[in-house]
């Protein structure tokens, strides 16, 4: 009679399975680390810096002709003839898009300065949270909106500094 075949299994060995989840949650649990560190870091300006100097001149620009197109504007609405008013209006009009034109470049260097932090600091650690928690719970729907989120996340922060490239 052979002893192996009577003897019970020793169960204590962790399966393939289980060793590929516990190896998927150390790179989760490192990988939540990194983006925390990179997100909360000063390096996450690193992607804005190129481009403080061109929105600064920017903003600059549409500053002075702004104030330039108010400041005519009201010279000619000073003088009192009739068609110094309707000129005027176009002018305070102009300063008005100009205006909007200001806005549009400080929403843009905002972005540019959060996308790092709010992508890497808020989203993906967020997502990896996800992540985790749907491989200790098993849930899949949780695994699905982890990687959608992280998808949205790497879009965000490197669209926002492409597009700054593409407009300057």
């Amino acid at each position: 009679m052979d002893l192996s075949q009577t003897l019970p299994k020793d169960d204590t060995e962790i399966s393939s399975p289980d060793k590929k989840q516990r190896t998927l949650l150390i790179v989760l649990c490192v990988a939540l680390v990194l983006s925390l560190v990179i997100g909360w870091s000063p390096l996450r300006n690193l992607t804005a810096m190129p481009f403080d100097e061109a929105l600064n001149s920017k903003m600059q620009e549409v500053t002075v002709v702004m104030v330039a197109t108010m400041g005519i504007g009201v010279a000619l609405d000073a003088i009192p003839l009739g068609k110094m008013d309707q000129l005027a209006a176009k002018l305070f009009n102009l300063a008005g898009y100009l205006m909007i034109v200001l806005g549009a470049l400080v929403a843009m260097n905002i972005l540019l300065t959060l996308s790092m932090l709010f992508s890497f600091g808020i989203i993906i650690p967020g997502a990896l949270l996800f992540a985790i928690w749907s491989i200790v719970k098993g849930n899949v729907a949780h695994m699905i909106l982890a990687k959608k989120l992280i998808i949205f996340a790497l879009v965000f922060a490197f669209a926002i500094p492409a597009s700054v490239e593409y407009l300057l």
